[in-house]
């Protein structure tokens, strides 16, 4: 995650919607791209205990009960749900003929996660979780990726089935958590003390997370999957770079949101970029060598004028050499790529001798 700071005035903010959850931004998500002929919304009411799916008819005052989320155990006593709702056109990489809309819950109750889909009206629990920390907001990146915010300053990335993916700090250098998100007290508990709430602090937009604090705001970004492995290999890290390339094309896209979603499609997508990095680490490493072998050997440099002593340079070369010539042939057996191995791949190496 990469995170900038972008600052904002303190008013214009957007009203608060009392105990209901879905009637602004949750409306737009659950509904988005169903069909006209449906009648009503699909909505949430979110109490101490249970939090209630409706369907609200447009054309008449009937109200279909959906589902009944009770608090999970272990759920702090009086803490307020954050609810987040995802549509997407299918559940599966079916063709259009066969796709069916469905909607992705995802509920957090303090440290309590609770996902569900919601296909034709049912409702279909698919995973709970526990949270080392309390949650104070969510959201979903895309129909894969849930973002929870919690109470240690962290922004923390899970699949839909609770495994985590990514974790930063939200909280910028020299501030604390009250200075870097937005809540109110409007809301009290079932004891009837007021509790801090972080609704409409946090908002996604494609693979970007806002954060609201009371005078500023936070933007954290999803690196695509060609920036991270440019991060990658800034950091000098060559291996772990190739290493996330070859698991792109094995179709290991977890926490990417920028490749499609057939593995067909993701290979021919990443393809140009694994032989450009695969030619650029030959060419790094082939100039590396070449330098540590100038700088031992001096301004002559001449191979036959070398002491005893320095020849072992060569040969360390030469091994060098092979295991760069093993990385490469790996990695084309890998993708696939035998055709460049022989040919473009080869030739640097006889250039290099």
């Amino acid at each position: 995650m990469q995170g900038n700071l972008t600052t904002s005035s303190s008013g214009g903010l957007g009203s608060m919607m009392g105990g209901v959850v879905g009637v602004d931004s949750g409306w737009k998500f659950f509904n988005e791209g169903s069909s006209p002929m449906e009648d009503g919304v699909t909505v949430m009411f979110i109490m101490h205990q249970h939090a209630l799916v409706v369907r609200l008819h447009t054309n008449s005052d009937h109200v279909d009960h959906i589902e009944t989320f009770s608090r999970l155990e272990g759920a702090r006593e009086g803490s307020i749900a954050y609810a987040a709702w995802k549509y997407t056109s299918s559940s599966s990489d079916s063709s259009p003929i066969d796709e069916e809309p469905v909607s992705w819950l995802a509920l957090v109750w303090d440290r309590q996660v609770q996902v569900a889909k919601f296909v034709k009206s049912k409702v279909i629990k698919h995973k709970d979780w526990n949270l080392d920390s309390a949650a104070v907001g969510v959201a979903w990146l895309n129909d894969q990726m849930l973002a929870v915010l919690n109470l240690r300053g962290q922004l923390c990335l899970f699949s839909k089935d609770g495994s985590e993916l990514r974790r930063t700090i939200f909280i910028l250098d020299g501030l604390v958590f009250d200075d870097s998100i937005l809540y109110h007290t409007h809301f009290s508990n079932r004891f009837g003390n007021p509790e801090r709430h972080f609704n409409n602090s946090v908002a996604v937009r494609g693979a970007t997370v806002y954060i609201l604090g009371p005078s500023f705001l936070t933007v954290s970004r999803l690196l695509p999957w060609k920036e991270w492995i440019e991060a990658l290999k800034r950091a000098g890290d060559w291996m772990g770079a190739m290493d996330m390339a070859m698991k792109l094309y094995d179709g290991h896209t977890q926490g990417v949101v920028d490749l499609p979603r057939t593995l067909d499609s993701i290979r021919e997508a990443i393809m140009p970029y694994l032989v450009e990095l695969l030619l650029s680490y030959i060419g790094y490493v082939s100039e590396y060598i070449s330098i540590a072998l100038s700088n031992h050997t001096g301004k002559g440099g001449a191979a036959d004028g070398l002491i005893d002593a320095d020849r072992s340079l060569l040969t360390e070369r030469e091994e060098q050499y092979a295991r760069v010539g093993g990385v490469a042939v790996e990695f084309c057996v890998h993708i696939g790529r035998n055709d460049i191995l022989f040919d473009t791949v080869f030739s640097k190496f006889v250039a290099a001798q």
